[in-house]
Order: C-alpha cells, then sequence, then structure tokens
C-alpha cells in the first residue's frame, strides 16, 4: 500500500475528516442563441457568449434567462440552445 492509499485509509476511518470526491472542472462560461421579443412585437435574434460570473457561477437555464431578462427589460426571452464552455 503506497502513502496516499494509507492516508485514504486513515481518513476514512476518522468521521469527521470524509474524503472529497474529485468532480471534473465546472464549466467558466457559455454561449446562448435567444430570441428577444418586445412589447411591441418586434422579435430579433442574438447570440451572446459571457462568463458565468455574470449569472453569479450559477450554470443553469433559469440564471442565464434572469441575465438575459436584464439585458433586454421588458421582453419576452426565448432560448433556442446553451452552451457552457
Amino acid at each position: 500500500m503506497n502513502i496516499i492509499q494509507r492516508v485514504k485509509s486513515l481518513l476514512s476511518e476518522m468521521p469527521n475528516f470524509p474524503i472529497a470526491k474529485v468532480s471534473p472542472v465546472a464549466p467558466q462560461s457559455f454561449s446562448v442563441d435567444y430570441y428577444a421579443q418586445t412589447p411591441k412585437g418586434s422579435r430579433s435574434r442574438f447570440q451572446r457568449n459571457s462568463t458565468l460570473w455574470h449569472v453569479r457561477g450559477a450554470a443553469s437555464e433559469t440564471a442565464i434567462l434572469a441575465y438575459l431578462r436584464t439585458i433586454h427589460p421588458g421582453c419576452e426571452i426565448t432560448i433556442q440552445r446553451i452552451t457552457f464552455k
């Protein structure tokens, strides 16, 4: 047993030191294609690339939709595609 396996073994036996599981790297940015329709009825298509910092780190469609509503206040937003990078 090498030293890393031994340390993991000892830590797993201690109740206050759970072993953290390694997770994949979280996305840092996103790309979104969407339509914004004004209250008067005109509709425009947009493509936007941004960082998750603008949506406070939340990598979800709801967070991005809230962010887009701040950019286009009063418009109806229809998301076509989101890609996290």
